[in-house]
């Protein structure tokens, strides 16, 4: 990777290169704006990125301007023919342009087949940028509920607290509930077992959706060692619930089996302190945010989320985008 390369008077540099007291502002700005928007204490998970920085385990790039301020930031990790992609922040499409650059210019980026980008942005010319990239771009929606302890019901009868133990079954449910993904799912992109077994291992055992609250996790039983449906759930704040997973055999869809176990959750979550619930949807899947609608969730942020599967060839290197050119509308 290059010392430097600069556009239009930016500075793009490897974040090895800056000071922790550079970072640090950085990081609060994203632990101040989850707070406000997400009700969600995200400092322990940069705490973890702090650290893969230090220990050059997760790699990064940091923008600045003329005068040396800071205009814009990301970080990436290469593993296992993916790079993925997290917080994007850039204050110009120029920035954009420059940061995506330096990312596909890496020469890792040779081994590359699978790019997943997640994040929080509204970095003027991502779309445009992710698009250019061959990659497919999609929103997720975060949505929150005011909770109330006294006006939760009960879970259904015939559903049980998740346990530990599940977590191969609960791989078996979301491979079947979801099916293929076009690109842009940030998570077990190609739909693999192994990625169902990994996504779920990390809900349990790491802290990247807030900590698992087993006592407000609810599933049904399908037989033995299969699960119908399960709703996952997590504490993100010091009074907010997540619902990580909400998800249904399609065996057993269209009988309100995903209504009644989100509000089991929620009603557990509750009961446990939390007085609000929270939880991201795909825009694209119309189904279930009807369902949450009607449940009482409303947006309050939105997330970029872009990717490409295409195992056959690399993404395709940037070669023209006109800043200033206006941004491509996505549903």
């Amino acid at each position: 990777m290059k010392a430097e390369r600069s556009t239009a008077r930016l500075t793009c540099q490897d974040w090895l290169s800056v000071s922790a007291s550079v970072m640090s502002p950085l990081y609060q700005a994203q632990i101040d704006e989850w707070g406000s928007l997400l009700e969600w204490d995200s400092s322990q998970d940069w705490r973890e990125v702090e650290k893969g920085r230090l220990l050059k385990t997760v790699s990064g790039l940091v923008v600045t301007d003329q005068n040396g301020i800071v205009v814009g930031w990301t970080y990436f990790l290469i593993h296992d023919a993916t790079i993925q992609i997290g917080s994007f922040v850039s204050l110009s499409e120029a920035c954009t342009t420059l940061m995506f650059d330096r990312i596909f210019d890496d020469p890792r980026m040779a081994g590359v087949s699978t790019v997943t980008f997640f994040a929080m942005t509204t970095a003027p010319g991502v779309i445009q940028a992710a698009r250019t990239r061959g990659l497919t771009v999609s929103r997720y929606w975060y949505l929150s509920r005011a909770l109330t302890g006294s006006a939760q019901p009960g879970p259904p009868r015939d559903a049980r607290l998740w346990r530990v133990e599940d977590a191969g079954a609960t791989a078996a449910l979301l491979a079947r509930a979801y099916g293929p993904s076009d690109g842009s799912r940030p998570f077990a992109p190609h739909g693999t077992w192994e990625e169902w077994s990994t996504y779920v291992a990390q809900i349990v055992g790491a802290r990247g959706c807030g900590e698992l609250m087993t006592t407000a996790s609810w599933c049904l039983q399908a037989g033995p060692g299969r699960l119908g449906a399960v709703a996952l759930a997590s504490r993100v704040g010091p009074g907010t619930g997540h619902i990580i997973q909400l998800a249904v055999d399609p065996q057993f869809q269209r009988r309100g089996t995903g209504a009644a176990l989100l509000e089991a959750a929620c009603g557990s979550a509750a009961r446990a302190g939390c007085r609000r619930m929270t939880l991201l949807v795909a825009g694209p899947n119309r189904t279930a945010r009807k369902l949450y609608e009607e449940a009482g969730f409303a947006p309050t942020a939105s997330f970029v989320a872009a990717g490409t599967l295409d195992a056959a060839g690399q993404p395709r290197r940037l070669t023209s985008v006109a800043l200033g050119e206006r941004l491509t509308t996505f549903r």
